[in-house]
């Protein structure tokens, strides 16, 4: 029998405390749940949010192709209603031509030109020329020279107007071509007698009468009347803006299809 003075130790069964996870296992797997929880639900926040940016963009791609390709028909007609009226003061203003305009196949504004030429580039060139003669071992000769302003255009008497659709301006003119060949001065060079072969008046009036062809074909040649169709378009596209595309076509006995105007 134990002694009564030791006291009773419990035995092993009834001392061991009761199994339980250790806390670092139980918050370990807590944490990882939530984690892959937290992450799930991030990926699915992110996926929405990319597809309504998507659409958004699109949406809005879709809304500036539209409002380019589509215009009001009000909108247009006021549009080409001011290039006509800029078209007329332009070409009134640089050249003071006034042309007929048509507008969507309407006459906006009637012809009204008091002058028939419009020369729109001026050049001044110089020529010379011998002429020699010789009759029975008799040798006359005349050298002149001759300067020239040389003056190209358009001959308005043919016919001539401007169609206006959407933001094209295309002006019907007739062919450049060499308007006036004016005598600024003319030098006589030399005038040489044959002993019994003289120069005649009218043989110093066929050479100074020639020094103005010779001045004209020389700027045809040059390409002056090339050029004064390039001055023309330049000049008209310049003044009426980058926006508007101008244009110069060759203009044909019939007229482009036209209506009068309405009246008011």
């Amino acid at each position: 029998m134990p002694e009564d003075n030791q006291p009773l130790q419990p035995s092993d069964e009834a001392s061991a405390p009761p199994y339980r996870l250790p806390a670092e296992s139980l918050q370990g797997k807590t944490i990882g749940h939530l984690s892959k929880q937290t992450s799930s639900h991030g990926r699915k926040l992110g996926c929405a949010a990319a597809t309504v940016l998507i659409f958004t963009i699109a949406a809005l791609f879709i809304y500036a192709l539209l409002s380019k390709l589509i215009e009001l028909p009000g909108e247009a007609v006021d549009k080409t209603a001011q290039i006509a009226n800029q078209t007329k003061n332009v070409l009134v203003e640089l050249f003071q031509l006034n042309p007929k305009i048509i507008n969507n196949n309407t006459i906006v504004f009637e012809e009204n030109q008091s002058i028939t030429e419009l020369a729109v580039i001026s050049r001044k060139t110089q020529v010379s020329d011998e002429f020699e003669h010789s009759f029975l071992g008799s040798t006359k000769r005349i050298r002149v020279e001759g300067l020239f302003v040389i003056k190209a255009g358009f001959d308005l008497n043919e016919p001539f107007c401007a169609v206006i659709e959407n933001n094209t301006v295309t002006l019907y003119m007739p062919p450049t071509r060499i308007l006036s060949v004016e005598q600024k001065k003319v030098e006589v060079n030399e005038l040489r007698n044959g002993i019994w072969n003289k120069i005649l008046p009218e043989d110093l009036e066929e050479r100074v009468n020639l020094l103005a062809a010779l001045a004209r074909q020389k700027m045809q040649t040059g390409g002056l009347d090339a050029e004064a169709h390039k001055f023309l378009l330049d000049s008209l596209s310049k003044r009426l803006g980058p926006e508007v595309i101008v244009r110069i076509k060759p203009s044909t006995k019939s007229a482009p299809a036209e209506q009068p105007a309405p009246k008011k």
